[in-house]
């Protein structure tokens, strides 16, 4: 890991490692977070550090938060930190083998997660918060994809309230 956290040093990349950075847009604050693995799997670490990367964001009326593992969204963020607008996770690939069609999609990793790929919104008592699961563009153990396609995902912000997406 230290190698690579040295690349992305070397490349100008930087990593959001239970941490944040405010954007300011015209006088519009955005918080982009960013927390290391939390995953409610117990094969996989539970590094994230949500309370320190949220230390300065407190008066930040959007919050947006980047963390790995979906099953972070569905055991803490959306029961615990409901200021969070919207989390972007990965770590599913969306399974990589599956079946999308109108109607029908399923894949390797439905079953195991509850939360795969896609959109998924919860609504509080005055708000309505969304976790998005990107499929991803690689792969992992199987070196290929049947009919779950690779993602690159396009994010417009717009001022405005936030709607469940139904």
């Amino acid at each position: 890991m230290n190698s690579m956290y040295r690349f992305f040093d070397e490349i100008g990349w930087e990593l959001l490692r239970n941490d944040n950075r405010i954007i300011d847009i015209e006088g519009e604050k955005i918080a982009l977070i960013g927390v290391e693995n939390w995953s409610a799997n117990h094969r996989f670490p539970k590094l994230g550090n949500l309370p320190e990367a949220l230390k300065g964001t407190e008066n930040v009326p959007v919050k947006i938060l980047l963390s790995h593992d979906p099953t972070h969204w569905d055991r803490i963020i959306s029961r615990l930190y409901p200021g969070i607008g919207i989390t972007f996770s990965g770590h599913t690939h969306g399974g990589q083998i599956g079946i999308d069609l109108p109607g029908l999609h399923k894949s390797l990793v439905s079953g195991l997660y509850r939360h795969w790929c896609g959109l998924y919104a919860c609504s509080h008592a005055r708000s309505v918060q969304y976790l998005y699961v990107n499929q991803g563009l690689g792969n992992i153990g199987y070196s290929g994809r049947i009919g779950i396609l690779p993602e690159v995902t396009l994010l417009t912000l717009k001022c405005g309230t936030l709607t469940h997406p139904n």
